[in-house]
């Protein structure tokens, strides 16, 4: 029975009606996701309980499913989630349902007085309500499954980042996130950035799809380089682990970022950030504005400019590295024309101007015995003299290099609702352009100091332009009841467009090209490659309950992926201007029979492959057991079909296949909140074994320059144990941990490329067994631990301190398992002492990065041409940092 006022304030006020509920369980509250006013009537009839609430503050505004809830105030505090709403109980019994007031605690209890000319109330029944809960750990709400969640109503294994911790911490990128999270390692490599997820993730070629691929607001970045400028305005960061095949519209074999951004709101509200670390020029400022323009119609604007002097120095040039400049522009609306309909849209503009990037040092130089120095390293030696530093400290001598990013993408979300069931449609657009150039191999340590008369050996100019169009429709209920399902299409086109210029100047190449070159003149091959990609597949999910607390979800996706790619490999000649550095305007392709003659000598052989197209299909299933032990315990058990198309190894002067990837991957899991949701602990299990892997390993060509192998290997396994808990042990001092244990193996690889060591023992069609040998990137244990402390200050202030500890254990950092390329365990300690309003308003924070000061390493290779010495890129010292942070 509802009634509503005529009033301006036009109150609504839902009873308890006589008649039952269609939604409700055995006396459990059992609400789908609806609109919010709705929902608030269903709650009211379920629970026997009055609500009050202004219909006008609800327009627009969904709540979520919840199942099962026996306690009142918990369910009604899962129904309304994360919306900008708050609860207040009244003395009656029961809620007022309002817009969240920045000073008002959450549950605080108030005495309701309604305008002059509300709608009479019925009485509600005589009904005593529960007490408040003790405060307890905020609820995490995700859509790892399509839809909003609760995080421990999820059955799978997620680690979740809230934006509002990046903000504080100033994590800016994947990598720092990496940093924080255990079984995830993200690094930035030469060419492209690492992405792995227990153990597993891509190897370095252009042509390889992303084993952990990225989402941001539901939409498919597949280029590693693309997700480099994801951490920005974000409402949280979602890392799922393990194969995503049923929910994401991209095949994922090894885990997901499901990245949701910051979206515009229906008050006005600003906020902003500024952030400054001395030691090495490094700085931050960021800014947003939502704006409500109607009733119906919100907009937001945000941006950052953020950069650094670096924190290497460059013994070369005289400058330190890396020295960035980048900037982020975006404008979103959101777009709520009825109850029914939500339309959000947002569009990015990226822009980096990043120079001394390539900044790796050579160590191990002279060359360890049994080798001989020779090569960058010998020559490095030669010119440097008693100046020569190959220790490991964050000094390198390298020739300038650069990294220009242009990107735009716009997303386009829409979703329309009709009883209990929606539509939802999600349009992408991206476009990038990408320009790298690095001195693959180091200069020699002074101007002029190769044989040709170039400050490097080998200068790589490497340019990159994608495009990619995506759409997904999904269909599927909104209730909670015995059977919810979902249905999809998806369709992805790329267009990559690969440049790839290599100026060879470690050796007079130009006299095997005589009479046309000579010893002077400087050679440059080029690598010119197209790859256009279409992606589609149907998706689809059911899930049974058969009794109360069990819960069978299957789901099943149908992929075909089509691949279209032309190669051609040319000589020419390039310029001494701008630092012999080649590009399109200084290239002159040289004859056929020249361009013969030196492709024999450096190992690439001149040639113009014709086009070539591939096609891979798969069904991917997946079935997941779900049990609520209580109702605040839920066990699980899932198995996940996992599939990566095969394609071409585009960064490859010689053609070079490779075939799909498959996983069968298996997991269990336990999510609980313990002593009154005071304690959470979730722990996780997973066996996956992966067939016909797709591997790259770097090799030496006779030219000098870094080649490159791949192919599918046999088998690998990967298994292990997650765990991780958060306890508020008072209302000031809270712990979290999450910890990790990781066997990841090569099960079968017998044929795979070799060390320099083995290779130097057999310098002749080289093999090595690395059956059994631990994968690159996948440490034994790894972990973060973290104790905070808040304390008020008065009535309006107070004081948090933040710390947290991450640690490793050891790891390779080549798929070749070379002891000498391995990153040895480490800790490293973040803290953050921060002083400022309890609203928000303003807050100012000392925050401390490593400041343990471990010298670690995100990537190590062996330098080009110089066996036995190593080339490593370090990570940032320990810094200090001034951060402002204001909210309005």
């Amino acid at each position: 029975m509802l009634r509503e006022g005529s009033s301006a304030l036009a109150l609504v006020i839902g009873l308890c009606a006589s008649a039952p509920s269609a939604y409700a369980q055995q006396g459990r509250i059992t609400i789908p996701a609806m609109e919010m006013g709705q929902a608030l009537r269903e709650f009211a009839v379920q629970t026997n309980r009055q609500v009050v609430f202004q219909a006008s503050q609800l327009r627009g505004q969904r709540s979520n499913a919840i199942s099962g809830y026996e306690d009142p105030a918990t369910a009604l505090r899962y129904l309304i989630g994360d919306s900008a709403l708050e609860i207040r109980p009244m003395t009656d019994g029961g809620y007022v349902i309002a817009p969240r007031v920045q000073s008002r605690s959450l549950l605080q209890p108030t005495r309701f007085q309604p305008s002059p000319e509300p709608a009479a109330p019925l009485a509600p029944a005589s009904f005593n309500p529960a007490p408040p809960e003790e405060p307890v750990a905020d609820d995490i709400i995700v859509t790892a499954q399509g839809r909003a969640e609760r995080l421990q109503d999820v059955p799978i294994s997620v680690s979740v980042t809230q934006g509002s911790l990046l903000q504080e911490k100033n994590i800016n990128n994947l990598q720092d996130l990496s940093a924080r999270l255990p079984n995830v390692r993200i690094s930035s490599a030469p060419t492209a950035d690492f992405i792995n997820v227990r153990g597993v993730g891509s190897s370095l070629n252009y042509g390889f799809e992303q084993s952990v691929a990225t989402f941001v607001d539901g939409a498919y970045r597949s280029r590693s380089r693309a997700s480099r400028a994801a951490m920005f305005d974000i409402d949280r960061v979602e890392v799922l682990k393990g194969p995503q095949t049923t929910y994401f519209g991209n095949n994922a074999i090894a885990g997901a970022l499901n990245i949701t951004t910051r979206k515009p709101g229906d008050k006005l509200e600003f906020n902003g950030t500024a952030f400054y670390a001395p030691a090495f020029g490094e700085y931050a400022v960021e800014a947003g504005i939502s704006v409500p323009l109607t009733e119906t119609l919100s907009v937001r604007i945000s941006g950052r400019q953020s950069g650094m002097d670096g924190y290497l120095k460059n013994t070369y040039s005289g400058n330190d590295g890396p020295h960035l400049n980048d900037r982020i522009g975006r404008f979103s609306f959101a777009w709520n024309p009825s109850e029914s309909l939500e339309s959000n849209f947002r569009i990015d503009h990226v822009r980096m101007r990043d120079d001394e990037t390539w900044g790796a040092e050579i160590t191990d130089c002279p060359a360890p015995a049994p080798f001989t120095t020779a090569g960058a390293c010998a020559r490095y030696l030669a010119n440097q003299g008693a100046a020569a530093d190959t220790k490991f400290d964050r000094r390198f001598a390298n020739s300038p290099s650069l990294l220009d990013l242009n990107q735009t993408e716009a997303v386009w979300t829409n979703k329309l609702s009709f009883g209990d069931h929606s539509l939802r449609s999600i349009t992408s657009y991206l476009d990038m352009d990408y320009h790298l150039v690095n001195a693959v191999i180091p200069v020699p340590g002074k101007q002029g100091g190769s044989p040709i008369g170039a400050d490097y050996g080998i200068v790589s100019s490497y340019f990159e332009n994608y495009k990619q169009f995506s759409q997904e429709l999904r269909f599927q209920s909104e209730h909670d009841g015995p059977i919810t399902y979902m249905a999809g299409l998806y369709y992805m086109h790329g267009d990559l467009d690969i440049d790839g210029y290599a100026g060879l100047y470690s050796a007079p190449f130009g006299n095997f090209g005589a009479p046309v070159t000579n010893a002077a003149t400087p050679i440059v091959s080029l690598l010119r490659a197209n790859e256009k990609t279409d992606n589609m597949s149907a998706f689809g999910s059911i899930t049974v309950r058969p009794v109360d607390r069990l819960r069978i979800s299957g789901g099943l996706r149908y992929s075909v992926v089509d691949k279209h790619d032309h190669r051609s490999v040319t000589y020419g000649t390039g310029t001494t201007a701008n630092n012999y550095i080649p590009t399109a305007d200084s290239f002159t392709v040289l004859p056929i029979a020249t361009q013969m003659q030196i492709g024999a000598i450096t190992g690439a052989n001149f040639l113009d492959y014709s086009p070539s197209h591939r096609s891979d299909s798969k069904l991917m299933p997946s079935v997941n057991v779900q049990y609520e032990l209580t109702s605040r315990a839920m066990a699980y058990a899932s198995y996940v079909k996992g599939f990566k198309s095969g394609g071409f190894a585009i960064g490859e002067s010689e053609r070079s296949l490779f075939d799909p990837e498959t996983v069968d991957a298996y997991e269990i899991g336990l999510k609980s909140q313990l002593f009154n949701n005071r304690l959470t602990l979730n722990i996780a299990g997973f066996y996956s074994k992966y067939d016909d892997m797709q591997e790259t390993t770097t090799v030496d060509r006779p030219s000098g320059s870094p080649g490159q192998v791949t192919g599918n290997v046999a088998a690998s396994i990967s298994k292990g144990i997650e765990v991780g808990f958060s306890l508020r042990a008072t209302d000031e001092l809270s712990f979290n941990a999450d910890l990790a244990y990781l066997d990841s193996r090569y099960d079968r690889y017998p044929g795979a490329p070799c060390t320099p060591l083995q290779t130097l023992n057999t310098p002749v069609n080289c093999k090595q067994d690395l059956s059994g040998k631990r994968r690159a990137f996948a440490p034994k244990f790894s972990g973060n631990i973290g104790v905070t402390y808040r304390r008020d200050i008065g009535s309006d202030y107070e004081l948090l301190f933040d710390n947290s500890l991450f640690f490793t254990s050891r790891y390779f950092q080549q798929t070749t398992a070379d002891p000498t390329l391995v990153q040895p365990g480490f800790a490293k300690w973040d803290a953050r002492l921060a002083f400022g309003r309890q609203d928000k308003l303003w807050q100012l924070a000392i925050v401390g990065r490593n400041l343990t000061d471990k010298l670690t390493a995100s990537y190590r290779q062996f330098v080009p041409s110089s066996p036995g010495s190593i080339q490593a890129m370090a990570d940032p010292p320990r810094s200090f940092g001034l951060q402002l942070n204001v909210k309005y």
